[in-house]
């Protein structure tokens, strides 16, 4: 009797031994193939446009990192033409696990125009959403702003032009701005933008016949 209770006392403790291996393998798995998802990403972003091109044919993986989701979405960009839904899809489903990613609400406003040439109300929703996130942020966001605000800026609520306009003394904060500023300043045909940039470049003159 004493024998069997020890028999059975080994099956229970060999069982939850192996219950729980089998968890930490589970687990295990989980981060390697999150790892590997992140590996992929490295990897095509590496990639040229041509390079990419077969593996973005595939489609959307349901299941993906942000990182990676953003990796395709760059090099969906890329392309000749560029593919404009997978590009949305997956800064979709980036905002879907990070809400506040800036990059991801540019990049729709960006394929919002992209597509018909138009900005949509969506397209307005979601620069704001941008604003709101990071009314000035780093100077990489802002100078992309103040370019993409350039292309459009009849299409612009008073809102976001007067936003584009506040955050253009900042970017004049950066001495690694200069040849921005230099260039806005003597080409953008945008007067509003222009005479902004040029309050922020000393010394730089505007042509008279822009």
């Amino acid at each position: 009797m004493q024998r069997t209770k020890q028999k059975n006392h080994i099956k229970q403790s060999k069982s939850r031994n192996f219950l729980a291996g089998a968890a930490f393998f589970t687990l295990a798995m989980g981060s390697f193939s999150l790892a590997a998802q992140e590996l992929n990403a490295a990897t095509l972003l590496a990639m040229t446009p041509q390079q990419a091109r077969p593996y973005l044919q595939q489609g959307l993986p349901q299941a993906g990192s942000p990182g990676l989701y953003e990796a395709i979405a760059i090099k969906a960009m890329e392309q000749s033409p560029p593919m404009l839904d997978l590009a949305q899809a997956a800064s979709i489903k980036i905002l879907d696990r990070e809400p506040a990613n800036i990059a991801a609400w540019n990049r729709l406003a960006f394929i919002d125009i992209a597509d018909d040439g138009q900005l949509s109300k969506a397209g307005v929703s979601y620069l704001q959403k941008s604003y709101a996130l990071a009314p000035y942020g780093d100077l990489s966001l802002m100078t992309w702003r103040t370019d993409f605000a350039s292309q459009i800026w009849p299409a612009l609520p008073d809102d976001l032009q007067a936003r584009t306009l506040r955050q253009i003394p900042v970017i004049g904060r950066y001495g690694t701005s200069w040849q921005w500023r230099i260039r806005h300043c003597r080409e953008n045909p945008n007067e509003a933008i222009a005479l902004a940039v040029c309050a922020i470049a000393p010394g730089v003159n505007r042509p008279n016949n822009l």
